[in-house]
């Protein structure tokens, strides 16, 4: 089923609604994205599944997702942890917000949770292939070496705070 997402301005004022893989044109959609740390500082990374239209198999931050009607970026990101690594936040610091440029131009919201619970986390397969746990220098390490691998780029695991 389709959802309506949520369009925007380059200041991110709501300009309107469209349908979920209607053609943007261009035109600038809201995405949530979570950095999930446990209390060690390590990093968790999702998988795409291959079943996902865009990206497939890519690594990414632990949740991302596209805002839809009424979200706001805040209630996006907890709302998909749940639905895509069934855990219950309530608390999330905001970090940066940045315009992405390039295929699917949209404005990202960064979010970072450290979970204090040394409990194993189960995903739910439609969306994420695979998880897996990295220190900022392990993930670094990672990127530099097979950049292809990842949504993600060294820039946006910078404004973590330092290990």
């Amino acid at each position: 089923m389709n959802k309506e997402i949520i369009i925007v301005d380059t200041e991110d004022n709501v300009i309107g609604l469209t349908m979920r893989g209607e053609p943007l044109n261009g035109k600038l959609f809201r995405v949530s994205a979570l950095w999930l740390m446990d209390i060690k500082g390590n990093i968790l990374l999702s998988k795409r599944s291959v079943s996902k239209k865009h990206h497939p198999w890519k690594w990414w931050p632990a949740i991302e997702w596209t805002n839809e009607r009424w979200d706001t970026y805040e209630s996006n990101i907890i709302r998909k942890a749940y639905q895509e690594l069934w855990i219950t936040l309530t608390v999330v610091k905001k970090l940066q917000k940045v315009i992405v440029t390039g295929k699917y131009p949209h404005i990202h919201q960064w979010f970072l949770a450290i979970i204090d619970w040394d409990t194993e986390l189960i995903c739910n397969h439609d969306e994420v292939s695979e998880i897996q746990w990295l220190s900022k220098k392990e993930l670094q390490h990672q990127i530099q070496a097979t950049p292809d691998d990842f949504l993600v780029t060294l820039d946006d695991v910078n404004m973590l705070s330092p290990e």
